[in-house]
């Protein structure tokens, strides 16, 4: 699809790989809306979680990177714009309309008004206009699920922050952390409280011979905070428990294990 190609494409600049490595934030072709998150990790480079596997290929037009899988269009910032009125100058109407308001603004409606002005040396009152100027103003905001000044996604996988166990304190203004419901904890709401398990972590656990531990059937790719601290997060919200027994007891799962689809590779232009 169209937008899926566009939102490959970074316009402006000619990226190699070196200039990628020092992470950041691109605009795309899709607008200012769907920008690309950059970071290395672990000696790896990164655009939205999936791994560049192949760099620096120039063409006439731009330089291509390979992408391990494509990208899923992800819109971060839902800028909000805004109007504002104001009076103008009451002035002579003989005065072009166009220059009756300052500049990046619009006159949207005009009254009579009057104003004072020296006519051979004796100051005058004359019927003048003034009219109210519309301003355009555009508001910066994140959309929701993402925070900080450059709108960086909330701990969890793409569309499901905080795994759905929790709240995250999104905005600009926002700090990223996720406030998990009951029965929940980590980074990103992916686990279970100690004593509780379950697909709702509303489960306590009843070992008699030894302790709960739950156990993760998968882990994902792992999550950057603003701190630049590394935090793994899951790929699914399941907990399993397992009790840790005698030898002669074997633990049973509750939770059947679970596989994430194949990836197909795509490229990043630049």
């Amino acid at each position: 699809d169209v937008n899926t190609t566009r939102y490959h494409v970074v316009t402006a600049e000619r990226l190699l790989k070196t200039d990628l490595q020092a992470g950041g934030y691109k605009q795309t072709m899709l607008g200012f809306s769907f920008q690309l998150r950059i970071f290395p990790l672990d000696g790896k480079l990164f655009v939205n979680n999936v791994q560049v596997n192949s760099s620096n290929m120039v063409s006439g037009n731009g330089v291509i990177h390979g992408l391990s899988q494509v990208l899923s269009i992800v819109r971060n910032r839902c800028d909000e714009t805004k109007y504002s009125k104001f009076r103008g100058s009451c002035v002579d109407c003989m005065f072009s309309r166009n220059k009756l308001c300052p500049n990046d603004t619009k006159s949207v409606r005009m009254k009579k008004c009057l104003f004072s002005h020296i006519f051979e040396s004796e100051r005058l009152l004359t019927i003048g206009c003034r009219t109210t100027c519309l301003r355009k103003n555009l508001v910066h905001r994140c959309c929701p699920g993402f925070f900080g000044e450059h709108c960086e996604p909330c701990p969890g996988p793409s569309g499901q922050p905080c795994y759905g166990n929790g709240v995250c304190v999104d905005g600009t203004n926002g700090t990223g952390l996720c406030q998990c419901h009951k029965g929940f904890n980590g980074t990103a709401c992916e686990t279970c409280q100690g004593g509780k398990y379950g697909v709702h972590c509303d489960q306590d656990c009843s070992c008699k011979n030894g302790r709960c531990r739950t156990v993760s059937p998968a882990t994902g790719p792992a999550i950057v905070t603003s701190a630049g601290e590394e935090s793994p997060v899951r790929k699914r919200s399941t907990h399993w428990t397992t009790c840790v027994a005698p030898s002669d007891v074997t633990p049973v799962p509750t939770a059947s294990p679970w596989r994430q689809g194949s990836d197909a590779s795509a490229p990043l232009a630049s």
